[in-house]
């Protein structure tokens, strides 16, 4: 393969890479710049190379494209770039949208049972999870950090506010990460008469108050 002759060479290399099954190897073999600079051969390049490699940027070339490369290195006499490459299976990411759907989905149940829902927590994990649900599904986000306070959050907007002392909604969720568990003890310590839930290992997980 001559990918130094080709407009596209990791368009060209991402479609071999389609077309290969799994595990598949290969030899890519390139002009090597790193040789013409160190000699500096300036009447080594050519009109119809389109594109000249390191070794550096030939590899980077390589595992972008999908491949593995397990050896390269610099022959006939260092002239040129040869990478002996195996195709990589690519990250499966469907998982994650597989558990935000069962999240999505628990959301929905909770929500038949306690339709006013407050948020505990304006992190990343809260507001990541919020941007995901349907308008109006939650009133407010507390949270105890002076400098998130007043401003809302992305996509729904919903005002994030200080933590009351005792919050009148149907529902708490904790969303906080390490602190969800701090804040579910909170909880317990108050006269809230509501129900309290910490999000843990992608579930809503219900904890007893004053109990």
């Amino acid at each position: 393969m001559f990918i130094e002759h080709m407009p596209d060479p990791k368009g060209s290399l991402s479609g071999i890479y389609a077309n290969l099954v799994e595990g598949a190897p290969g030899i890519v073999e390139v002009p090597s710049l790193d040789y013409l600079i160190d000699n500096s051969l300036g009447y080594e390049f050519m009109l119809d190379h389109l594109h000249y490699f390191t070794t550096e940027s030939m590899r980077l070339l390589l595992e972008t494209s999908g491949f593995g490369v397990e050896r390269m290195e610099r022959v006939r006499d260092s002239y040129v770039i040869c990478a002996e490459v195996r195709k990589r299976t690519l990250s499966n990411f469907s998982v994650f949208a597989r558990q935000l759907d069962e999240v999505k989905f628990a959301f929905a149940a909770l929500k038949e049972r306690c339709p006013v829902v407050d948020i505990w927590g304006a992190g990343h994990q809260a507001l990541y999870l919020l941007a995901q649900l349907p308008s109006g599904s939650v009133r407010y986000v507390y949270d105890s950090a002076p400098f998130k306070q007043g401003k809302v959050t992305p996509v729904l907007r919903i005002p994030i506010v200080p933590p009351p002392d005792i919050p009148d909604s149907d529902a708490v969720i904790a969303i906080a990460g390490g602190y969800s568990r701090e804040i579910g003890r909170i909880l317990q310590g108050k006269a809230y008469g509501g129900a309290v839930y910490i999000f843990e290992d992608n579930k809503f997980k219900e904890v007893t108050v004053n109990g």
